[in-house]
């Protein structure tokens, strides 16, 4: 009689779990490099607190692309912390007219944010605050650009982003 207590609870659990649903991939619509510039990312969760993310998007020169992992610390709670990892664009030089000096840089970037969800809804805005690790080139080049006379506005050491995410 033990033996079948015991696994009538173990049977019980995976239904206990399924009824904590959640949404297990969400698209958000943005701006930021962890959108690729202006654009999407695609998330998905296999465990509520972590995903797993890819974005595409313009960043005034041409295709941005992203992908990395968010740490959602208390996913149930309408106010959300986050932590983030991810590779790819985070960095761009865009001179006005000279196009051959154009340059879209790649490296890991680090990220803190908050997702702001309604009751009762998977959808949710996402702030985040995003510390790009930019090349040694991507320094090299402004530097050099400043040096032949041109007027460089020089990125600050944070970056962010504001998104609308739609879960399903």
């Amino acid at each position: 009689m033990y033996k079948l207590v015991v696994l009538l609870g173990f049977l019980t659990i995976p239904n206990f779990t399924l009824a904590q649903e959640y949404s297990r991939q969400n698209i958000g619509v943005g701006l930021g490099i962890d959108y690729g510039g202006i654009g999407a990312k695609f998330t998905f969760l296999p465990v509520q607190k972590f995903g797993f993310f890819g974005s595409l998007g313009y960043n005034l020169i041409g295709l941005g692309f992203n992908a990395g992992a968010t740490y959602r610390f208390i996913p149930t709670k309408s106010v959300c912390p986050t932590l983030g990892a991810m590779y790819g664009y985070n960095g761009v030089i865009k001179v006005e007219g000279g196009n051959e000096s154009n340059k879209i840089y790649y490296g890991p970037s680090f990220s803190a944010g908050v997702e702001l969800k309604s009751r009762g809804s998977s959808n949710f805005w996402n702030f985040e605050l995003i510390l790009p690790l930019r090349p040694s080139k991507f320094q090299y080049d402004i530097k050099s650009l400043k040096n032949n006379g041109y007027t460089v506005t020089e990125p600050l050491p944070i970056a962010f982003s504001v998104a609308y995410h739609f879960g399903f």
